[in-house]
């Protein structure tokens, strides 16, 4: 079983104050004795899993079925879950994961009512680089444009999760495209809205460290 690091130490504490300890590290009903197979078995219906294999392939979605050998499985995909079925072997699974940020929101997505074709993007864009030795050439900054001038723009950037994530000025030389509508900004604008409505979207109160910054911004 999965022990808790306080189980070793309840001797040092009056009976009476034990039930005042708070334990961060107990997981009820999961023990290291599990098989994938017996842990597979527990999840709800409508669980997102994300599933790393030995063939070196990560998947994320629902569990259809558990068998003695092969586990079926949707893929999520596109922002919805593909009408087919894999089969994944039991053996080649390596990591089994659930309640990720990540996963609570796609599965926020899925048992929403919208579609990604009608979600609207609001604000958000997504900017392309393209910069010569940076590790994020190629990759794209999503966020919301603050201010702009010649030169520069100055945006509050969001994570793959819709979280805030800093506040980013970007030299627009390097800039090779500028969305603001499409299927990634329809759903990272879903995203932050549950964000938002959890009050997870800035947990560490990281807008609040530069309150002047586009007052200063010129």
């Amino acid at each position: 079983m999965i022990r808790s690091s306080i189980s070793q130490t309840y001797n040092d504490f009056p009976e009476k104050a034990l039930d005042q300890v708070h334990d961060s590290y107990y997981i009820p009903e999961i023990s290291i004795s599990q098989s994938i197979e017996e842990f597979l078995h527990s999840l709800k219906s409508d669980e997102l899993i994300s599933i790393e294999t030995s063939t070196n392939r990560t998947y994320e979605g629902q569990i259809v079925e558990v068998g003695n050998q092969l586990v079926k499985f949707r893929e999520f995909r596109d922002y919805e879950l593909e009408p087919y079925v894999l089969e994944i072997p039991l053996e080649d699974i390596i990591i089994a994961s659930v309640h990720s940020i990540d996963l609570e929101v796609k599965r926020a997505w899925l048992n929403s009512t919208q579609s990604i074709a009608a979600n609207d993007p609001d604000d958000l864009v997504q900017i392309m680089l393209d910069h010569y030795g940076d590790a994020r050439a190629g990759e794209p900054v999503v966020g919301r444009i603050l201010d702009e001038n010649h030169d520069l723009f100055l945006l509050d950037s969001i994570t793959s999760e819709s979280q805030f994530d800093s506040y980013t000025v970007l030299n627009k030389k390097y800039i090779t495209h500028i969305s603001e509508d499409n299927d990634v900004l329809r759903y990272l604008s879903f995203a932050k809205k549950y964000q938002l409505n959890k009050g997870s979207y800035d947990p560490h109160e990281l807008t609040k460290k530069l309150p002047r910054l586009k007052e200063d911004f010129s």
